[in-house]
């Protein structure tokens, strides 16, 4: 059976609703690295497991300010345009001695998707970020979970792994795929403390029915702000050397130890040229819906400019930051997966277990000092390789020994990189000094402005530079583009579901209309933070405020 290329992939998931709807695709989007980062979850931290990163280039241990991730060198992601970060976890292949080897990333689409009711679409404000699914339990009445299906090219399987008792078939794919919630709240709130409660799942009407549903068109009270449907789909692919014995009852597991998949979850931190989506958005709506294009993505009018939509870009764009001093299994196989991953076999219940006698803490971050490649003319992977010395001969000895066609080299020399000059490399001596712990060696990338984390609902009162203000957004109050030959937002629409919002009409035209203060009634008073903790906070050129409750200083009309 064909692996299908649209959301009718996990029709299994919801209900379609009727009424128009268009897509546009994000495909082959590439790996930037194995490593465990996860700025979301674990802020400033190695991550409990192992993620396959893609995206900014810039990506780091900590969220990057919205400012910083458009400073990002290059994108791994197919549009010029498209800064977010897109992660989830490594597929691990366990072979017959019982180890572990990470599969390559095959391909990741990232589908975006626009309704046809009468509630208008907004794009997602810069810095907004969301997890679907759960990492740490397997409880599928948990609504969190409502967005993960796993498939392979045999049969589909909902949200569970093939193993010997419900794939008994042979298979050469797994197709990982993860939908994530539309609905946002009233003050476009970036971030809520589970990551999930800021955002929720649209609600789909008719036959009589009123449900949650990931097709749903319209979206809650609580939640009345309608962003695009997003949703991964993440391609493994298996050969000879990774081959799948339908006699094993476990051939592959999730990089947390989960042997079942139904902790499956996806990351997402929104990094769009505002303008750009934005067009996007509004051309769905148009007559025809011109970006209807699925994966012929450079058929839409704001990604049909040259050099908009670079396959050649994307796959030379290469991470410029640091990661664990660990091996992650992709050159050669290891004895544990990386972190406190003991195998979650499903007898184990809903939480994930936490009993690894072998792990001894976590090591400390360095430069990459390799590359590594499945194949020539494939994705590269910076990678640490232990106990290499600097002066190693690639071509011998430390050969990749899961894939005999594997090639590796010294990182910033990596096969047409195309920001190998930028990139941070490791040395021996940082490998070894980080390896059983942060070592007097590990120094953090400091990002591409200032080495503030951008964590939790507010930025750290003390890292914010006297030239930023964050300022709060209230009803009425979204920040316009001012691009020139765009589609201009502009205020004055009605919203049945919601406040009104300046982007709930479009006007296209070949000169922009400024939203401003004046035309747009003046931006009003912030939402009081005690209303919840998770206000929006959108990054300005102004004065500091300071503190998360402050009320912000006046600022000038925003623009993206």
């Amino acid at each position: 059976m064909r692996l299908s290329t649209s959301f009718a992939a996990i029709a299994a998931l919801a209900l379609v609703p009727s009424g128009a709807v268009a897509e546009f695709v994000v495909h082959n989007v590439k790996p930037l690295v194995y490593a465990r980062l996860d700025p979301i979850a674990a802020p400033g931290k190695v991550a409990p497991h192992v993620h396959v990163l893609q995206g900014a280039s810039n990506i780091r241990d900590v969220l990057n300010t919205p400012e910083e991730q458009q400073n990002a060198d290059c994108t791994s992601a197919i549009v010029q345009g498209d800064n977010s970060n897109y992660w989830q976890p490594a597929l691990y292949y366990i072979n017959k001695d019982n180890k572990y080897e990470a599969v390559p990333h095959g391909m990741t689409r990232v589908y975006y998707r626009t309704d046809g009711n009468s509630q208008r679409t907004q794009p997602f404000p810069q810095g907004l970020r969301m997890i679907s699914g759960t990492a740490m339990s397997r409880d599928l009445s948990d609504r969190r979970t409502m967005g993960i299906a796993i498939n392979t090219n045999v049969k589909e399987l909902g949200a569970w792994l093939p193993n010997s008792t419900n794939h008994p078939e042979p298979y050469s794919t797994v197709r990982l795929t993860v939908a994530f919630p539309s609905c946002g709240e009233a003050d476009q709130s970036l971030d809520s403390p589970n990551h999930f409660d800021h955002m929720t799942w649209p609600i789909f009407r008719g036959g009589g029915l009123e449900k949650e549903n990931y097709y749903g068109g319209f979206c809650p009270e609580s939640h009345p702000i309608k962003y695009p449907q997003l949703l991964y789909e993440i391609i493994y692919y298996f050969g000879d050397e990774q081959k799948i014995d339908p006699k094993r009852k476990y051939n592959v597991i999730l990089s947390n130890g989960d042997l079942t998949g139904n902790s499956l979850h996806a990351d997402f931190v929104a990094g769009w040229d505002m303008n750009q989506l934005a067009q996007a958005i509004a051309y769905d709506r148009t007559p025809g819906q011109p970006c209807n294009v699925g994966m012929a993505i450079d058929k839409c009018p704001p990604f049909a400019s040259p050099n908009v939509v670079n396959i050649d870009k994307s796959s030379a764009c290469r991470f410029s930051g640091q990661i664990p001093a660990e091996e992650v299994g992709l050159f050669r196989p290891l004895d544990q997966l990386p972190g406190c991953n003991p195998n979650w076999a499903p007898e184990n219940g809903l939480s994930k277990p936490t009993n690894c006698p072998w792990f001894k803490g976590d090591p400390g971050f360095v430069g990459p000092n390799a590359w590594w490649q499945k194949v020539w003319g494939a994705e590269v992977h910076p990678v640490v390789a232990l106990d290499t010395p600097d002066n190693q001969n690639w071509n011998s000895g430390i050969a990749a020994s899961i894939f005999k066609s594997g090639k590796m080299g010294r990182w910033g020399q990596s096969p047409s990189g195309g920001n190998n000059d930028k990139v941070m490399v490791g040395s021996a001596n940082d490998i070894n000094a980080n390896k059983n712990g942060p070592g007097q060696r590990n120094a953090r990338v400091n990002g591409m402005k200032n080495s503030c984390a951008y964590q939790g609902q507010y930025p750290p009162s003390q890292c914010i530079p006297k030239k930023d203000q964050w300022q709060t957004f209230g009803p009425g109050n979204v920040a316009p583009t001012n691009t020139p030959n765009s589609i201009a937002l502009v205020c004055g629409a009605t919203n049945t579901h919601g406040p009104v919002m300046p982007s709930d009409k479009y006007i296209k035209g070949p000169a922009p209309i400024i939203t401003t203060a004046a035309n747009c009634g003046g931006f009003p008073s912030p939402a009081p933070a005690k209303k919840r903790d998770h206000v929006l906070r959108q990054h300005f050129g102004s004065e500091q405020a300071s503190g998360p409750t402050a009320a912000p200083t006046p600022a000038p009309t925003p623009t993206y």
